[in-house]
This record gives C-alpha cells, sequence and structure tokens, in this order.
C-alpha cells in the first residue's frame, strides 16, 4: 500500500485532520506493535509485528499511522504479511 501524502496539496487540513483522528483511535495499540523505525535521509524505514489479535487486524493504513505518530504528511508506504509481520518507509521531508 502506497499513500502519497498531503503536504501542499488541496485540503491537506482535512486529510491532516483525518489521519490524526484515526492516530488517536489506534494509539493505544502501539504497545500492541514490536515496531522498529531505523532513521535514514529523508524517510524512515520500519518494520514490526503485531503481537496481539487486535493488532493483527489494522490495515497497512493503519500501521502507517501508527508509524509516523499520525503524521504522514509527506506519505510512506507499507507491506503486510500474513503472519502480522510489516515493514515500510515514511517520508520525512
Amino acid at each position: 500500500m502506497h499513500y502519497s501524502g498531503y503536504a501542499y496539496t488541496e485540503g491537506s487540513e482535512e486529510k491532516q485532520e483525518k489521519i490524526m483522528k484515526r492516530y488517536q483511535e489506534i494509539k493505544h495499540m502501539e504497545c500492541d506493535l514490536s515496531l522498529v523505525v531505523i532513521s535514514c535521509y529523508a524517510h524512515n524505514n520500519f518494520q514490526g509485528k503485531a503481537e496481539t489479535e487486535e493488532a493483527r487486524a489494522l490495515s497497512e493504513m493503519d500501521l502507517l499511522i501508527l508509524a509516523d505518530s499520525g503524521n504522514l504528511c509527506f506519505g510512506g508506504c507499507c507491506e503486510l504479511r500474513g503472519d502480522g509481520s510489516f515493514s515500510g518507509h515514511y517520508n520525512t521531508d
């Protein structure tokens, strides 16, 4: 799943609000993920595994939102595998 971000686009405030609202709904599940973020230039890579049944029900977009702490203004991507593991990256500028 690829998300292109909302920075410098029409309706960016509404998109930001929608993502932040979803982050508030799911942020309690961060502790249900074994999430590792590796900082790089202009983007961060992440990988992890959903440890609970509730966390395994998260979508790729939800995982991307959690990895970037509800930001995603510059977009990113996430791949979810059948065993509950996932990986991806999000752009930081």
